[in-house]
């Protein structure tokens, strides 16, 4: 599957947290005027998803911006991800590897893998239509807690500064 195929660029708004079971989720958009939906992502990977939101810089590289160097070490590059089916709770997705002859690659992996990989990269986040459809169908109640919502207004801002580079 590729864009040609109907696959809708998102932008990730923020990071929340489902308050029945403690599970974050990120929050995608297509487009300002279109309605968000959550996707639902692993736990040890939320706070690395977070930091990126946040512009956070750490004394080390956590394992997704490691990977991000090693690969480009090697000559390559993350061209996109591709968030390509549900299966059960969760969503599957493909890392789009562009080598240095400019063969592309795709490789299977986790929603929370790729989308941490994608901000950390700065590439865009690619979702099938019929994802979207389902991820929008799974209404939560109560609705998620944005945790960020009590920051004070100088980190709200750099979240929502952060959020928006993806509006382009």
């Amino acid at each position: 599957m590729d864009r040609e195929s109907g696959f809708v660029a998102v932008q990730i708004i923020a990071l929340a947290i489902d308050p029945l079971d403690g599970a974050p989720h990120v929050i995608a958009q297509p487009h300002p005027e279109q309605p968000a939906f959550a996707i639902p992502v692993g736990l040890s990977d939320a706070p690395a998803i977070r930091a990126e939101l946040l512009g956070i810089d750490l004394d080390r590289p956590l394992a997704h911006q490691l990977t991000v160097s090693l690969v480009q070490a090697a000559g390559a590059s993350i061209d996109c991800v591709e968030l390509v089916a549900i299966d059960g709770a969760r969503v599957l997705a493909s890392i789009c590897v562009r080598a240095a002859d400019g063969t592309i690659s795709l490789h299977d992996g986790r929603a929370s893998d790729a989308v941490a990989l994608a901000l950390c990269a700065k590439v865009p986040i690619w979702v099938a239509p019929h994802v979207i459809r389902d991820l929008s169908m799974r209404h939560l109640d109560p609705p998620l807690e944005w945790p960020d919502a009590d920051l004070p207004d100088s980190r709200r801002d750099r979240m929502v500064a952060s959020a928006s580079k993806w509006r382009g």
